[in-house]
């Protein structure tokens, strides 16, 4: 009997055994070591088949730390939570299953009971009966029972299946609109950062397009600039231009009227003297024959020898001017030039000399002034023999009274002043040289003329007079040095060459160049009677009248 029991306990353990803990595990690669996947110990509590372990439901939100960008939400269907709840209405009926099991154990422990236990056949057989009876009574009321009770689990199982529905329409529902909720936020936050990316292009082709317009605004007024400044500069350009033609043509109209004027003047000075020395012949010839041969006689002499030796008035004046006994140049050696080359058709030195230092063959080679060529040493006729010997002093023969005043007040010889009159004006007091910058007999410059006006200014005795004046004041200057006084009275001056004297030659002030031939046509031209114009080799104003 009790291998019987044994053996029934051990039926009733594998068969309640068998019905719940014989499904295999699924996940067994979730366990945490291989080894423990063979067995499930509670195999119950596992996920049912085909339902994976699901992770606790998870939210997580991040931020961009650097652009503060809202990332998508994730989100996990929580199939674990689904699957326990599952387990939980199904646990109610497992318990029942089990009370059942263990009723039946007992049933079939007591029928195992031995039939001697019984008092006696009559009571084991009424016993039997009842045992019978009762045994079927319980088994009916425990079908009944279980009938109930399956009725029970079932709408128990259906409620549960129905809430189970309900909880998973909930969730799915919950889930859709989770899941919505975060396409929405997802779609405003995706619209949002479109906007903000297309407002950022909008501003950045905003800005690109404005500093373009403001550089080409830069470029345009930049050119505009320019190109006022470059029609101001050709404005300007061509209005000097202009005032440069007006101005040359100017000067050459009134150069070339000066000019003219000149020559008139000298013509008609040169007619004067003719006519002059016509009327005095004709007087002449009234005269006796006898007187007249003697004049002519005398006048023939006197010729001769002035052109040798100064007169005796001459010499005389040279002589109180200088302050020493009178003494030429024939002879004379300077210090610094060499011999003076002077001779008795030439006796006031030769053109070399007296242009010590200019060469055309050395252009930059400069004037070094004879030294010790004094006044004294000067040769000179009188203003009679040069009046009655050449023409050309006719216009001066006005104003021989005057010459000889001055240079008596001054100390001068008047041959020295007439000289200057016939070199600078050919003693025509209304002649102005300069292009209109010199005045009267002397030629005399605005700044020498104290105020006065151009006539006041040209006026012959105030002209004459501050002539005077202004040369003896330069050869007082220069210690007596007469060539320094003279050439710098006509511009010249220590060092001045070649290419300096005649820079201007190719100008329209050629006149203004200084004169070469200065020294030779006043020394041994008009002192000594002659025509200066004539003398000379340079002829550097000559170019002038072709221009």
């Amino acid at each position: 009997m009790h291998l019987s029991l044994a053996l029934t306990l051990a039926a009733a353990a594998s068969t309640v055994a068998s019905a719940r803990f014989d499904r295999p595990h699924a996940r067994r690669s979730a366990r945490s070591h291989h080894s423990l996947s063979r067995r499930e110990p509670f195999r119950y509590f596992a996920p049912p088949e085909g339902v994976a372990r699901a992770a606790p439901q998870s939210f997580a939100v991040s931020f961009d730390a650097k652009e503060g960008k809202e990332e998508e939400e994730r989100f996990e269907l929580p199939e674990g939570i689904v699957a326990l709840r599952k387990r939980d209405i199904e646990l109610p009926a497992v318990f029942d299953q089990i009370g059942n099991v263990v009723g039946q154990i007992g049933t079939a422990m007591k029928l195992a009971m031995p039939i001697k236990l019984a008092s006696n056949d009559k009571t084991a057989s009424t016993s039997k009966k009842e045992d019978s009876a009762q045994i079927k009574a319980t088994a009916a009321q425990r079908k009944k029972k279980a009938a109930v009770k399956a009725k029970e689990e079932a709408a128990a199982k259906a409620e549960a299946e129905a809430e189970k529905q309900a909880q998973e329409a909930a969730h799915a529902k919950e889930l859709a609109a989770t899941k919505a909720k975060a396409v929405e936020k997802e779609k405003k936050r995706q619209a949002k950062l479109a906007a903000k990316n297309l407002a950022a292009k909008k501003r950045t082709r905003v800005e690109a397009k404005a500093a373009e317009e403001a550089a080409a605004k830069a470029a345009a007024k930049k050119k505009a600039k320019g190109e006022a400044a470059a029609a101001k500069k050709i404005a300007e350009k061509a209005k000097q231009e202009k005032a440069a033609a007006a101005k040359k043509a100017a000067e050459q109209k009134k150069a070339q009227e000066q000019k003219q004027a000149a020559e008139a003047a000298a013509k008609i000075a040169v007619a004067k003297a003719a006519a002059e020395k016509k009327k005095t012949d004709e007087a002449a010839a009234k005269k006796t024959a006898a007187d007249k041969a003697g004049a002519d006689k005398a006048a023939a002499e006197k010729t001769v020898s002035g052109n040798r030796h100064a007169d005796a008035s001459s010499g005389s004046q040279l002589a109180a001017a200088g302050g020493k006994n009178s003494v030429s140049l024939i002879g004379f050696h300077s210090p610094d030039c060499g011999p003076s080359g002077a001779t008795e058709e030439n006796p006031n030195g030769s053109e070399s000399f007296l242009n010590c230092g200019i060469s055309k063959s050395s252009p930059d080679s400069g004037w070094t002034p004879p030294q010790g060529v004094t006044l004294d040493r000067i040769t000179t006729v009188s203003i009679e023999h040069a009046l009655v010997t050449n023409p050309v002093w006719e216009p001066c023969k006005p104003f021989i009274p005057l010459f000889e005043k001055i240079g008596k007040e001054t100390g001068l010889p008047p041959t020295l002043l007439a000289a200057f009159a016939l070199q600078e004006s050919t003693c025509n007091p209304n002649v102005l040289g300069d292009n209109g910058g010199a005045f009267g007999l002397m030629q005399i410059t605005k700044d020498k003329c104290g105020g006065r006006d151009n006539h006041g200014c040209a006026e012959p005795e105030y002209n004459v007079r501050t002539a005077a004046n202004y040369f003896k004041k330069q050869l007082e200057g220069q210690g007596g040095e007469f060539l320094v006084a003279l050439g710098a009275y006509n511009g010249w001056y220590k060092s001045m060459s070649f290419n300096s004297a005649t820079a201007k030659a190719d100008t329209t002030a050629c006149v203004q160049q200084q004169n070469l031939d200065y020294l030779t046509q006043m020394l041994n031209g008009w002192l000594m009677g002659r025509t200066g114009y004539e003398l000379g080799s340079y002829k550097n104003l000559a170019v002038c009248d072709n221009q």
